[in-house]
Formats: structure tokens, C-alpha cells, sequence
């Protein structure tokens, strides 16, 4: 599970307040499935409480506790993303809905990179060789 993370937040003028997250990049191979916590901050004059999370993606899961969350304090998302076959920048969104009908939009982008692999997808064939001697064959990353 990636710790949590400094949220740079912004409220727009019109529309739901959008919190965004910036995550390094990830190895889809090594991180096949990725989970993190987020950090949801009440920087409003008002107690809030989420009655309901959706997120923008069947192959993404959303969680936070619907606890009243005092003004100036924090709670946490957690969300959850299959990767495996997902490549190059990619943002995830999860919308929290309010008791009273306002939203938030938490927006996390990362890019994810594919395992390294030889072209075409093949075994590298170097044919019979002499003990000691040296063939090339040329590779493309």
C-alpha cells in the first residue's frame, strides 16, 4: 500500500470541489494491483460526512469512512486499481457524494509503465555456437 500522500486541493467557482493527487510512476509487472491512501481534507467552515463513493472505472474500488469529519480535519480514501493491463498516463477518479448533496472529486494520476521485453516476442535465438566464440544479434527496448 503506497503511504500517504500530500493532497494539492482546489475548489473550482462552479462545480464540485476536485482534490488532485499526483502518484510516481509504477511497473504494471511489479504492481499488478494498486492500492493507496489518500488523505481528504475538511478545509471547509462546516462538519461534513460522505454518504456514498463511486468511482469512475469498473476495475477500480473506493472506500472511505462516513464518519462526520470536523472543519480542519482530515480523513481518508482508499482506493484500489487493477493495472495489469493498462499502460502510459492513466487518472482515476472517485466521486464523494455528501450527506447534503454536494460532491468532491478525487482525481489520481500516476503513468504506468509495461515490464521490459524483447521484439518481437520470441526467445533470442543465437543458432549453434563454439565454445568461446561471440555472436551479436541486435535488441530493441
Amino acid at each position: 500500500m503506497t503511504p500517504p500522500i500530500e493532497a494539492a486541493s482546489s475548489i473550482s467557482a462552479v462545480g464540485p470541489k476536485t482534490i488532485k493527487h499526483t502518484l510516481p510512476p509504477v511497473c504494471n509487472h511489479e504492481t499488478p494491483t494498486m492500492t493507496w491512501q489518500l488523505p481528504i481534507m475538511n478545509d471547509t467552515a462546516r462538519t461534513v460526512t460522505f454518504d456514498s463513493v463511486r468511482h469512475s472505472c469498473s476495475c477500480q474500488s473506493s472506500e472511505i469512512d462516513n464518519k462526520p469529519i470536523p472543519p480542519g480535519t482530515s480523513t481518508m480514501l482508499t482506493m484500489s486499481t487493477d493495472l495489469r493491463h493498462r499502460t502510459g498516463p492513466q487518472r482515476f477518479l472517485s466521486f464523494l457524494k455528501e450527506t447534503g448533496g454536494s460532491e468532491w472529486i478525487c482525481e489520481v494520476e500516476t503513468t504506468v509503465f509495461p515490464r521490459t521485453q524483447f521484439e518481437p516476442v520470441s526467445p533470442l535465438n543465437f543458432g549453434i555456437l563454439e565454445a568461446g566464440s561471440t555472436a551479436e544479434r541486435p535488441v530493441t527496448f
